[in-house]
């Protein structure tokens, strides 16, 4: 099977007439398109990388790949496009259909990530600043973070050198990124707390038992008033042993004054009003002040809210 260290593995019509490869092959199950004039054997497997080094190959001046393209390179949680994303020095424009290029005036901070060049991880957050929303911003950075690609010092100290229309999304993001969050929607659930007006929860809060043993994390946590709120995603379900010990912990730490909020994806999604609501009467029932509400939570929560970029 044909990788993308094999030499010649990219091949276009040109290419082809050089090394004697009728066109109609490139056009039969031999051969399998990968952009406009850019094929590759029919037996390659084509991973994220290689559509990557396949659209280098097609916008040789291209710097690296960028974006949503680089973010997905390193492992960061981004909304999902079909489009290869590439970041070039001029005004160079693919007229390819699936690659979209990203002119930068000064060239970018550029690493090699599985062989490609990719704008590094902070390069990339601060990039996105530009496309993503305040809460999608987050979950990259909570991401990258979680997957150790880099600190929340440097993404901070990147937002703020950065210049253009992302700089100031990505200084609010960066501000709200923090470690060990170990899913998006537990992102999401954080920042609808916060955008609320509610006290920020401690992030997978560690409950010990006398001999510093963990007995539970928790997602999201008061810990004085001990008031706890869980994300219960479908994960759950796929994995019913962990969900049944899951469940007698709960109980066991409801025994001793704990108050959980189990929150769903329905909650998250459809009815985020409600959500609150129900975090609002706990907190009153765990002897915590409840804030005035703030209404800059419907900008990124409310289900007819505009996505667009904050």
């Amino acid at each position: 099977m044909a990788t993308p260290d094999d030499a010649g593995v990219f091949i276009d019509r040109r290419t082809a007439r050089s090394l004697g490869v009728p066109v109609q092959d490139l056009l039969s199950s031999k051969y399998t398109k990968v952009f406009f004039d850019c094929y590759v054997p029919a037996n390659t497997n084509l991973t994220q990388t290689l559509i990557v080094q396949a659209a280098l190959f097609c916008a040789p001046d291209a710097i690296a790949a960028s974006h949503y393209s680089a973010a997905q390179l390193w492992g960061g949680i981004a909304p999902r496009t079909s489009d290869v994303h590439l970041a070039v020095a001029s005004d160079l424009r693919s007229k390819r259909r699936g690659i979209r290029t990203h002119r930068y005036d000064q060239r970018p901070r550029v690493v090699e990530r599985s062989g490609v060049p990719t704008t590094t991880p902070e390069q990339t957050f601060l990039d996105l600043g530009a496309c993503l929303d305040l809460v999608d911003l987050v979950i990259l950075g909570d991401s990258l973070i979680k997957k150790r690609r880099t600190t929340i010092a440097e993404l901070r100290s990147t937002a703020r050198a950065g210049t253009g229309r992302g700089a100031k999304n990505a200084c609010r993001a960066a501000a709200w990124v923090r470690d060990n969050v170990d899913s998006p929607n537990e992102t999401r659930l954080r920042l609808l707390l916060i955008l609320a007006g509610f006290p920020e929860p401690v992030v997978n809060l560690a409950l010990r038992d006398a001999d510093g043993e963990i007995l539970r994390r928790l997602d999201l946590a008061y810990e004085r008033p001990k008031l706890a709120i869980e994300y219960d995603g479908r994960h759950h379900i796929d994995r019913r042993d962990q969900w049944q010990r899951d469940l007698l912990r709960r109980e066991e730490l409801e025994g001793h004054g704990w108050r959980f909020v189990v929150i769903t994806s329905d909650d998250l999604y459809s009815h985020p009003d409600r959500l609150l609501t129900r975090v609002a009467a706990a907190m009153r029932a765990q002897g915590m002040p409840v804030p005035r509400p703030s209404s800059r939570w419907r900008t990124y929560f409310s289900p007819v809210a505009d996505r667009s970029v904050a």
